[in-house]
């Protein structure tokens, strides 16, 4: 409970700085996928979504992250993650706009 609350914290000091320069916003984005991660794999996926709308805010095609929103809302609102689930594209989408898959790091993230 610490740790989160200290997670939680932290994102509202770097966001309170406004994230004027480069380097701030990429500490923030850097933070929040941490803290998106350690949410998921502590039990806390409600904590998880709400760093993972800030990321998929800051860039609304980063597949991972809508992947990760999908599994995290997976355990309080299956609606809301079928809803999500339906804007993720497909394996051939992906390989055909040239994306690079991480199969680690797709089967990590429902681990």
């Amino acid at each position: 409970a610490a740790a989160a609350a200290l997670l939680r914290e932290s994102v509202a000091a770097l966001e309170s700085r406004g994230g004027g320069e480069a380097g701030d916003r990429q500490q923030l984005l850097s933070l929040l996928q941490f803290a998106a991660s350690f949410f998921l794999e502590h039990g806390r996926p409600e904590d998880a979504v709400a760093m993972l709308l800030k990321l998929r805010h800051a860039d609304p095609s980063r597949v991972a992250v809508i992947a990760q929103l999908v599994l995290a809302y997976s355990a309080f609102d299956p609606q809301k993650a079928e809803e999500l689930s339906a804007v993720l594209p497909g394996l051939a989408e992906l390989a055909a706009a040239g994306e690079e898959l991480d199969v680690d790091q797709l089967e990590s993230m429902s681990a």
